[in-house]
């Protein structure tokens, strides 16, 4: 009997051992993937700028700009009397700033992943205390995760869409300049106006608590609710289906299929703006839509798709490593 015990007792530890080892090692390649997801964001910045301002896909952006839609969730056209190039610009600064934020907090990035790597804290786990972020976690790993996820779960979404006959339809551009700078300005107008208009402010009226600020409420509900739960769920939700709405009622070139990967991608973003903030949802949303033109367009340039095809096989595989850490993560907490 006490051998039986001894022996389970061994087993027991011998399984114990075998998932802390499989754990470090998917520690280690989410570790590994985050750092060269972050450097290909920061290698695009200058990228971006070098293909509108010195090839031939950028010729014209000296040229006006006609105006363009913030949806708010309506679609509202604005004027201004700017260049396309300026407005690029003004773009390019407004991301590169919000990068940084979530570059540098709550931790710097490099200590976050130090951490992860030597003892293991993946930063996302929540504490038991108060189901807060670790301190020594730092949000643009968690954006960098997220987005991956968004990535993964769009190719599985679109791939099963076009097994099952459901079109998904695209916008066609005869401009690529237009379609490159429209595609980097799409984040900022419509996480200000998904977002931070259908959550943040309804947050702010009925679930903020007393003395909170509606422009801290706006830029991180989940700092500033009395309440969270069903009530905020609710409106991620809702935004997220009125995003995916959005996409089909007001674009010309995206077909139903459309509306399911993008409520999908609503609900993450929705997520990442009330749990890390505004910043951490527009940058997401910036990395989902620059970062592969950039590369696309960058490979047509220079006559090599390389860059393309490491960044979708690097995101997708953090994608999945991410799934799992979250995964673990859930179980572990209940």
């Amino acid at each position: 009997m006490q051998e039986d015990r001894r022996s389970n007792s061994r087993h027991n530890k011998s399984d114990g051992v075998g998932i802390s080892i499989a754990w470090r090692v998917l520690l280690f390649i989410h570790a590994a993937l985050t750092l060269l997801i972050s450097a290909m964001m920061i290698a695009s910045y200058p990228l971006g700028a070098y293909l509108v301002f010195h090839t031939s896909m950028g010729s014209g952006y000296r040229e006006p700009l006609d105006g363009f839609y913030m949806l708010v969730p309506l679609p509202i056209q604005i004027q201004a009397s700017i260049s396309i190039g300026d407005l690029f610009i003004l773009l390019w600064c407004t991301y590169l700033l919000l990068f940084t934020l979530l570059l540098l907090s709550p931790k710097n990035m490099l200590s976050a992943i130090l951490r992860l790597v030597r003892k293991g804290d993946d930063g996302y786990s929540s504490s038991s205390s108060n189901n807060s972020i670790n301190s020594s976690s730092n949000y643009l790993i968690t954006t960098i995760a997220w987005f991956s996820i968004l990535v993964a779960s769009s190719i599985a979404i679109d791939l099963l869409q076009n097994m099952l006959g459901i079109e998904m339809g695209s916008i066609e551009y005869e401009d690529r300049l237009k379609h490159f700078v429209d595609a980097t300005t799409a984040p900022l107008r419509e996480e200000l106006g998904f977002r931070m208009i259908l959550i943040g402010v309804p947050a702010y009226l009925f679930l903020a608590r007393q003395g909170s600020t509606l422009l801290n409420v706006l830029w991180r509900p989940y700092e500033h609710l009395s309440r969270h739960g069903k009530s905020i769920h609710l409106l991620i939700v809702a935004s997220a289906l009125l995003f995916g709405l959005a996409h089909v009622l007001f674009s010309t070139g995206w077909s139903y299929g459309k509306v399911t990967q993008a409520t999908l991608g609503g609900i993450i973003l929705g997520w990442l703006y009330y749990r890390y903030g505004l910043h951490a949802a527009v940058i997401a949303h910036w990395a989902a839509n620059y970062l592969p033109l950039t590369y696309l367009f960058a490979g047509d340039a220079f006559g090599s798709d390389a860059m393309l095809n490491m960044l979708e096989l690097v995101l997708v595989s953090n994608g999945i490593v991410a799934i799992s850490l979250r995964l673990r993560a859930y179980f572990k907490s209940q």
